[in-house]
């Protein structure tokens, strides 16, 4: 299971990448259309906002989570490792996987919604909203099974690290 998880980090981490790299060019082109020839990219904002961003930000979720990337509060954090030790993080997954998955349930409900009346949102160009929403509940089930597998088997930082890997939850 961690390796199937780990494999699907590691492609929704391309999909973020080339996601990035895409809203990055259309920005500057974007720019520059309208600064130098008065002419700006149409549909721009749409798809910077609607797709660009979402990708980037949920297809990151899980793998940001399971390197100890993802933001935290360290005064917490820290009072809770010293609490539990080696336990912390099936404590940390324990706290977060019910409003993860709950989080996971009503994303992909939702997706599932829009899918089926295949929502567009009017602008500079008609944009199909239906595809970003597949974004947010594929980086939430990840997000929730990365949880689970931290609370029935935790990989430590250190133990990752001599099998040199890259999963590890903190």
């Amino acid at each position: 299971m961690r390796k199937m998880l780990s494999w699907l980090e590691k492609g929704l981490l391309v999909v973020a990448t080339a996601g990035l790299l895409l809203m990055m060019l259309s920005i500057t082109v974007d720019a520059m259309g309208r600064h130098v020839f008065n002419s700006p990219l149409r549909g721009n904002f749409e798809m910077t906002s609607l797709y660009f961003m979402v990708i980037l930000v949920f297809a990151t979720l899980s793998s940001n989570y399971a390197h100890g990337v993802h933001v935290r509060l360290d005064v917490a954090s820290d009072g809770l490792k010293r609490r539990f030790g080696k336990t912390y993080t099936r404590v940390t997954a324990l706290i977060c996987l019910p409003v993860f998955a709950l989080f996971a349930w009503y994303t992909c409900i939702e997706a599932l919604a829009k899918f089926q009346h295949l929502e567009t949102r009017m602008g500079a160009i008609p944009f199909p909203v239906y595809l970003s929403y597949v974004w947010v509940a594929l980086g939430t089930v990840t997000l929730a099974l990365r949880c689970i597998l931290d609370l029935v088997a935790p990989l430590d930082i250190a133990e990752d690290a001599a099998h040199g890997g890259g999963e590890a939850a903190s």
